[in-house]
């Protein structure tokens, strides 16, 4: 009991250390996996429910990877060539409110398919800004007490979003009716606009070093950073091989358990209940390891976490 009292005292402190960026975001990630994507779980199964085919899910997929890939160096240099930082990652929020809006009113799933392709882009544009964000937060002292705070909390949250959502599912009428799906999009919109809002108030432009401005070859840097750092080319052809495999069944494995395995929608909630759990229970041995690991060199781990996301 002792031992918790003062782990509570420990968060409570720290958390009265950290900057209001870091509390701004960290309250945008637990209203987010709370119920920001209530609906958003199943949006696969209610592109499918207006008449979309296997084919249009497959092909929605592969071409927000496209954007991504497309817009990936873009993104790169608007942000960089920006003072403004938090004004281009307000923006971008603002931008994409109206995507969960088409998705509570449309009776067409050719508007599905624009307006997430419309959300990937806003959120690629947004991403770069939102890593500078965070990762000027916190000091780096700071940094790994951070990340597992972060972690720890979205990962018990995570234990109960999908049973929230699986109930409101039920409540609306079930998987089956398209007519249950549109009450969870307006509660996303409700949670996107509520996060606008909290992260408008209390962001506060980052502070962070920029080298002099002068002309540069991006992949001429990219190529140098793939020289300064020893073990990055394997790291990023791991993660193109997992990402690979792991983008060939996501976009269908809702469709699979529901209409091939006849899984109910506490099933689903169960499996993602699961897969957080798991998570959350690694997690603790994951942080022991990065705050023997990582602590004295965590700009140089952000740089090669960060190309390799934006490959």
């Amino acid at each position: 009991m002792a031992r918790v009292k003062k782990t509570l005292k420990d968060v409570h402190n720290f958390w009265g250390e950290q900057t209001s960026n870091y509390k701004a975001f960290l309250t945008r990630d637990i209203v987010s996996k709370l119920i920001g994507n209530i609906g958003g779980q199943y949006s696969t199964i209610y592109f499918r429910t207006l008449g979309a085919s296997i084919t249009d899910v497959s092909l929605l997929s592969s071409m927000g990877e496209l954007i991504r890939v497309l817009l990936s160096l873009p993104a790169g240099i608007i942000t960089d060539r920006t003072n403004k930082i938090k004004r281009l990652y307000l923006t971008g929020r603002l931008v994409a409110l109206p995507v969960n809006l088409f998705f509570a009113f449309t009776t067409s799933w050719p508007v599905i398919f624009a307006a997430r392709l419309w959300e990937i882009v806003t959120w690629r544009i947004l991403m770069p800004t939102g890593h500078i964000i965070s990762i000027a937060a916190v000091k780096n002292k700071d940094r790994v007490k951070a990340l597992v705070l972060n972690r720890t909390t979205i990962s018990a949250i995570g234990l109960i979003a999908p049973i929230i959502s699986a109930y409101a599912v039920t409540y609306f009428g079930g998987l089956d009716e398209i007519t249950s799906f549109r009450p969870l999009f307006l509660i996303q919109f409700v949670s996107a606009l509520s996060i606008f809002l909290i992260l408008a108030s209390m962001l506060k432009e980052p502070e962070f070093e920029r080298p002099e401005e002068q002309q540069v070859n991006p992949f001429r840097s990219t190529m140098g950073i793939f020289q300064q750092v020893q073990g990055l080319k394997m790291i990023l052809l791991l993660n193109i091989v997992r990402t690979f495999f792991i983008r060939i069944r996501t976009p269908l494995m809702q469709l699979y358990f529901h209409e091939v395995k006849n899984a109910d929608v506490f099933v689903l909630a169960y499996q993602n209940t699961v897969s957080t759990g798991v998570t959350l229970l690694l997690g603790i041995p994951r942080a022991r390891v990065q705050l023997r690991t990582l602590q004295d060199n965590w700009d140089m781990f952000q740089r090669v976490r960060f190309m390799v996301e934006l490959r």
